[in-house]
């Protein structure tokens, strides 16, 4: 365990809060203190394990981190159910999971979640182009399985995506802006995409 928390991470991960700022302010009592450095470590293991690929490991780390209402786990759990998808709940059970976690995490302050907010009730909704995501490493997965549902997820029960998978999106303008390819209007044209 303690050599995974010491693996360098391939950039700055925004909710990686070893001092648990996150939420209206600090605890006051040390007690709480603890609650939230113990729920960061639990975020950054769940965070590898998701990046492993071990699946229900990091289902226990984020489940975790998510009761000291940690935005980051709540927003890699949605991430989470994108590749365990409806094989594990069946129906759309996965896909209103899925809502119910990316809502929660804006509740809670993260950013990417809150501009996703608009596809929790239309998945043809229009988003501004994202300049920055605060959690790049599944942000466009997210979006991806809010517009075209999860069933048409292609890296459902796998790793997230490389940079080379995630070239079904683009830049616009030739900046840094990513937007997905898909601006269809049903589910056939958001599986042609990709």
């Amino acid at each position: 365990m303690e050599r995974l928390l010491t693996e360098p991470a391939p950039h700055a991960d925004v909710w990686d809060r070893p001092d648990g700022d996150w939420g209206p302010g600090l605890p006051a009592d040390e007690a709480g203190r603890e609650q939230r450095r113990h729920a960061n470590s639990c975020y950054r293991m769940g965070s590898l394990a998701l990046a492993r690929g071990d699946l229900v490991r990091a289902e226990g780390w984020l489940n975790t981190a998510m009761k000291a209402d940690h935005p980051g786990a709540w927003f890699r759990a949605g991430a989470l159910v994108c590749y365990r998808g409806p094989q594990l709940f069946g129906g759309d059970g996965a896909a209103a999971y899925l809502r119910y976690l990316i809502d929660g995490a804006a509740e809670r302050g993260h950013g990417d979640a809150h501009r996703l907010r608009p596809l929790l009730t239309n998945r043809l909704a229009r988003l501004p182009a994202f300049q920055v995501w605060e959690d790049p490493d599944y942000g466009l997965e997210v979006m991806s399985a809010l517009q075209c549902g999860l069933d048409n997820n292609p890296r459902r029960d796998g790793p997230p995506m490389t940079k080379r998978q995630t070239s079904r999106f683009h830049a616009n303008d030739g900046h840094s802006q990513l937007t997905p390819l898909y601006h269809g209007s049903n589910r056939d044209d958001c599986a042609r995409t990709r």
